[in-house]
């Protein structure tokens, strides 16, 4: 894909928004102004210094295409961006790259240019593409299923941040997938991530309370965390945890203690990673 035309310096100045330096860096003008609301603006000099072969800029459009961040979304864009500055060694890039062929979001799900780039992101320590790796091993998707493999993985991620791993290592010790049962570390790991926002974790953790999994039974926790994870509009959970909250907790609490509990988890808010 090639621009029709070039943004002339004075153009670049103009949507920085700001009064430019001639002396000024424009990478580090774009990196501020990524950093602002004004995205449109972003986008537009992203696409300019992109243009010029700039690795960060190209894996930054990379990510404004595959966000839809000052643009709309376009999978066929970003994977464009994104494998340019993977030549370069962009372990994001990489990443986005790798992902968009292993999930499918262009064409058919391809794992043999997939699992390379994500890889290679996961040599640099890049934690969404360690976490990736893990779980194509947990699952077997384009790598043998490995419980030992995808452990190792898991763990690295969520020891970086990953709330994704953290879940995922839930499941793992929750189910004894290549290790013992463990509840107890399970419902901590779906602690972690529910309280930073993920959904998954918020039912798993709910469901938890419900069969006493690692924790004593209570159905107002459990009912508090079912609610919470309904309000996950695009997690695969969301019909599941209404469906459970409502006939799973609710018929063991009163209708007070129902209100008293929406009325808790309707001033939730995640918490911050550290």
């Amino acid at each position: 894909m090639k621009l029709k035309y070039i943004f002339p310096a004075f153009a670049l100045a103009a949507l920085l928004l700001k009064p430019v330096s001639v002396f000024s860096d424009p990478r580090q003008d774009a990196k501020e102004v990524y950093e602002r609301p004004d995205l449109t603006a972003s986008f537009q000099i992203s696409q300019v210094l992109a243009q010029q072969g700039n690795p960060d800029a190209q894996t930054r459009l990379a990510r404004m295409y595959l966000r839809g961040e000052g643009t709309k979304k376009d999978y066929a864009k970003s994977l464009y961006w994104a494998e340019k500055a993977a030549l370069r060694g962009n372990a994001e890039a990489q990443w986005i790259a790798g992902g968009i062929y292993e999930l499918g979001f262009v064409g058919p799900r391809d794992f043999n240019k997939g699992i390379p780039l994500l890889q290679a992101s996961a040599n640099q320590s890049y934690t969404p593409a360690i976490y990736e790796i893990g779980k194509l091993y947990l699952y077997g998707e384009g790598l043998p299923q490995d419980y030992k493999l995808a452990l190792d993985f898991l763990e690295r991620a969520s020891m970086k941040g990953s709330i994704p791993a953290s879940y995922g290592l839930g499941t793992m010790y929750e189910q004894g997938l290549g290790v013992p049962v463990d509840y107890f570390r399970a419902t901590k790991l779906y602690r972690d991530a529910a309280e930073q926002g993920d959904g998954p974790s918020q039912y798993r953790l709910g469901r938890c309370y419900g069969l006493g999994l690692g924790v004593k039974v209570d159905f107002e926790e459990s009912y508090f965390w079912m609610d919470v994870a309904s309000r996950d509009q695009v997690g695969s959970m969301r019909d599941v945890a209404i469906h459970d909250r409502d006939h799973g907790a609710a018929p063991h609490l009163t209708t007070e203690q129902i209100v008293e509990v929406r009325a808790r988890s309707m001033k939730w808010t995640p918490r911050r990673p550290s």
